[in-house]
């Protein structure tokens, strides 16, 4: 099995740094779910983190998310609460 590697150019606007990545989506779905089922039982989570989830996650970081989310078949709160994972 070959390892793709790629560089994440910090120099673009957070809401581009993560945009080459769309053609990936398929395998970026598959990792985010595999996070996402870890929270089973766990739900509480889901209904909590949209409250907080600026007091404790810089907008920078939230831009990134919601690109991520973008592409993705998933939430930017969800693509959060995985990536914090």
């Amino acid at each position: 099995m070959e390892i793709q590697e790629y560089q994440v150019n910090l120099d673009l606007p957070p809401s581009e740094r993560w945009a080459f990545l769309a053609h990936c989506a398929g395998n970026v779905d598959e990792l985010l779910g595999c996070y996402l089922r870890d929270f089973s039982g766990a739900e509480d989570i889901f209904n909590t983190i949209p409250s907080v989830k600026h007091q404790i996650v810089s907008s920078e970081y939230l831009q990134e998310i919601e690109s991520i989310a973008s592409f993705s078949n998933f939430t930017p709160d969800q693509v959060l609460i995985a990536n914090l994972y």
